[in-house]
């Protein structure tokens, strides 16, 4: 079967080639990194750092966003709601009419904010760089594991078994779940996991599984507790490989592999005669490493545990590497897995609780001159006052944590003793936070949400092509397409290749 062939393939319509689809993205990635990481450059363009999206108040970052959109559309958002309070209900409708055009039916003229052309050129910019395609799903109930991981072990190992029929190798396999589906259509699977309390739990479900079904439990499960940096030979791989099976051509998958290892596990595929083909899911990409990081040194920046990587996950090809010039940084590409689906309540929630985590930054830049990015934690959310002091109790907690300036720890310490002692506190922080927002949403916060959310998945799908460009500098065929339905599972790309 030739992997082309799939009507599931992303690669829009548009474009003839994964290399020009990549272009166009990059291309337009260049142009607007603002929408989804706002990053600092020296006067030879070299990457200094990256400014908090929850710290849109300070150092001018809201001022980066285009000087037409915030001038023509959201200033105009904020200085409407500031006139008319007792409508800003429907004068917020405004921004997220860019994301959903449908809402705009239900904004009366008055209060409705015609987009500039150029904001509008950006939004269909966007729409047109999406990946192709959609796939409608069905959940169903399953012994021991919730719904979204069966439908995604039901339908992975649905498409592993129109293309391989020998052994598999389950990379971060969990608790099993994948490697139990693939088995049961009598395709010999291996794990491997980092994790050892996953294998045992693998173990344990086996055995309970086995008892509510009343069969025997299987006795030979194949699995190897392994933690697999980026910088593990072939050789070290195959080893713990040759352990679990006597099998001597593979395919090689993944089910949500988290940040660096789907790179890992793709340059292992090449570079192992033995591995055949391989299929690929990956998942969270904020954690991927690029040359620029600076994760090492601040807690709050740290992607990964593992911190002599040589190789990085991002970019891959040859082709991204030298078209480049954005970094991902620390994005908001893990905040929207899938914006689209994303309704108005959704996004009401997360810029009223990003609105919080803002305006308590710029509160503590301006009371001890702050710099840092505080370590909040979960707090209670019923007012601004609320999160204020819980934030303030959070912090207070983490004692282990190191500011990059040194000598600021002390001053914040006083300052939160001093405030949550005193009854009545100097700063009125509720009527701050009022004066700064349109019923409980920071407009510049909101800005920068929206943003990102339309530019989000031409992110993503820039990070999956970029992998889709480097397997082609190595395989036969390679293919990438939808393996789920996004509603119920937002990570549904599946990296295919044949070497």
């Amino acid at each position: 079967m030739q992997l082309l062939s799939s009507q599931h393939e992303i690669l829009p319509s548009s474009f003839e080639t994964y290399q020009q689809y990549e272009n166009e993205m990059i291309n337009f990635l260049n142009q607007n990194e603002v929408c989804f990481s706002v990053n600092n450059y020296n006067n030879k363009s070299q990457y200094v750092n990256t400014e908090k999206p929850t710290r849109v108040l300070i150092n001018g970052i809201y001022e980066r966003i285009n000087e037409e959109w915030r001038n023509q559309y959201f200033d105009l958002i904020k200085t409407m709601g500031k006139q008319y309070p007792e409508q800003s209900d429907i004068i917020l409708l405004n921004i997220f009419a860019l994301i959903h055009p449908e809402i705009k039916a239900s904004i009366p003229q008055k209060y409705y904010i015609e987009v500039p052309l150029s904001l509008q050129q950006f939004i269909d910019k966007c729409k047109l760089l999406y990946p192709k395609g959609n796939i409608e799903g069905k959940k169903e109930q399953w012994i021991l594991m919730n719904e979204k991981k069966g439908y995604e072990c039901k339908e992975l190992s649905s498409l592993i078994n129109q293309y391989w029929k020998g052994c598999v190798i389950d990379i971060g396999s969990g608790k099993g779940y994948l490697m139990e589906e693939l088995q049961k259509k009598g395709i010999e699977c291996i794990g491997i996991e980092g994790k050892e309390e996953y294998v045992k739990a693998m173990k344990d479900r086996n055995q309970k599984v086995a008892k509510i079904e009343k069969i025997k439990p299987k006795k030979d499960v194949k699995v190897a507790s392994e933690y697999l940096s980026s910088d593990i030979t072939s050789e070290a791989f195959m080893e713990i490989v040759q352990k679990l099976t006597s099998s001597q051509e593979f395919l090689m998958t993944c089910l949500h592999a988290c940040g660096n290892l789907t790179p890992t596990l793709l340059r292992l595929s090449i570079n192992i005669p033995q591995i055949k083909m391989i299929c690929a899911v990956g998942c969270c990409y904020h954690k991927l490493t690029e040359e620029i990081d600076n994760w090492k040194t601040n807690p709050l920046e740290k992607k990964q545990t593992y911190v002599n990587e040589k190789q990085y996950g991002f970019p891959m090809s040859e082709f991204v590497k030298q078209s480049i010039h954005f970094h991902l940084a620390h994005s908001e590409i893990s905040t929207f897995a899938d914006p689209m689906k994303m309704s108005k309540d959704d996004f009401i929630k997360m810029m009223k609780q990003q609105s919080f985590k803002a305006v308590f930054e710029f509160i503590m830049y301006k009371t001890l001159g702050s710099q840092e990015d505080h370590p909040t934690g979960k707090t209670k959310n019923g007012s601004f006052h609320e999160y204020f002091e819980s934030a303030l109790r959070n912090i207070q907690k983490r004692t282990s944590f190191t500011y990059r300036d040194k000598t600021y720890n002390e001053r914040l310490m006083t300052f939160i003793q001093e405030y949550l002692n005193t009854k009545e506190p100097n700063m009125n922080i509720q009527s701050i936070f009022n004066q700064l927002t349109i019923n409980g949403i920071l407009v510049e916060r909101a800005a920068f949400i929206i943003l990102g959310a339309l530019i989000a998945p031409v992110l993503e799908s820039s990070i999956v092509v970029d992998r889709v460009l480097y397997l082609q500098q190595y395989c036969k065929e390679v293919s990438c397409q939808r393996v789920f339905d996004s509603s119920i599972s937002p990570r549904c790309f599946a990296l295919i290749a044949k070497k």
